[in-house]
């Protein structure tokens, strides 16, 4: 799962400055700018939690690093649901994890995941059931994070 994105100028000592106005957005911008991919760099942190081998889903880090010019995408929501439906150990993996704000990605990654299950709220019980056991020792953390679960019209 995506844990990080940032574009920036190539350059260390380069800031990227908005060149949007008015009605020039998205790709208008780059025709209007026809530097910018050769001055700018979007890198990404991605945090592995699963991995698939043949038909089989793991909740667990694959045996070896993904390769390094291999593509990322987003898993059809048939995976994620089948991800989700295998177990919840990869919820561990997000709590542990380092470098990234950890409980605003699992809570997103909890609204994306029920978003594609056929029975999202049934999916968001069985995650805070098994939230509270690994956080047990951690009320006002849960109860954070399963506040951010909610849709942004839930939230009172």
């Amino acid at each position: 799962m995506v844990a990080h994105v940032q574009t920036a100028g190539i350059d260390p000592g380069s800031r990227a400055i908005m060149r949007g106005h008015g009605d020039v957005r998205d790709e208008r911008i780059y025709q209007e700018n026809p530097d910018l991919p050769l001055v700018l760099r979007t890198t990404f942190r991605a945090l592995v939690v699963g991995f698939a081998e043949g038909n089989r889903l793991y909740q667990f880090l694959p045996p070896r690093p993904p390769r390094l010019h291999y593509s990322v995408f987003t898993c059809p929501p048939a995976t994620v649901q089948l991800f989700a439906n295998t177990s919840l150990d990869y919820l561990q993996a997000l709590l542990t994890a380092s470098e990234v704000p950890v409980d605003e990605l699992l809570a997103a990654n909890l609204r994306y995941t029920a978003a594609h299950c056929r029975d999202g709220a049934e999916f968001l019980n069985l995650a805070g059931r098994e939230l509270a056991q690994l956080l047990r020792a951690d009320y006002a953390r849960l109860t954070a994070i399963l506040r951010r679960c909610l849709a942004p019209s839930e939230v009172a």
